[in-house]
Order: C-alpha cells, then sequence, then structure tokens
C-alpha cells in the first residue's frame, strides 16, 4: 500500500493549525517535535483507556 504523503502532511497541517496535534509555524511552514507528538498521543491512549 502506498501512502500519499502530501495528503497526509497537509492533513497534519490542517489538524495542527486547528489545535489538535501539537504543532507550530515556522514562516509559511508546520513543524512537529517528536517528543511533543508521542506524549500527545500517549494522553490519547490514557483518554481511550479511560473511556472504556
Amino acid at each position: 500500500m502506498m501512502i500519499d504523503k502530501s495528503k497526509t502532511q497537509k492533513s497534519n497541517c490542517l489538524l495542527a493549525a486547528d489545535g489538535k496535534i501539537p504543532g507550530f509555524k515556522v514562516g509559511a511552514s508546520w513543524r512537529f517535535r517528536k517528543s511533543k507528538i508521542d506524549r500527545w498521543i500517549i494522553q490519547q491512549e490514557q483518554k481511550t483507556d479511560q473511556a472504556k
């Protein structure tokens, strides 16, 4: 299966712009720190576990 990276990157930028995932803008480009994304994923997993 091939992943269209341009669509994934655009989706990530839209999610960051909406404040749904951690990211920040440098000029016209979005940047994502791996450590913040990793923490965000753990938080999302914990929310899911608590909802069960």
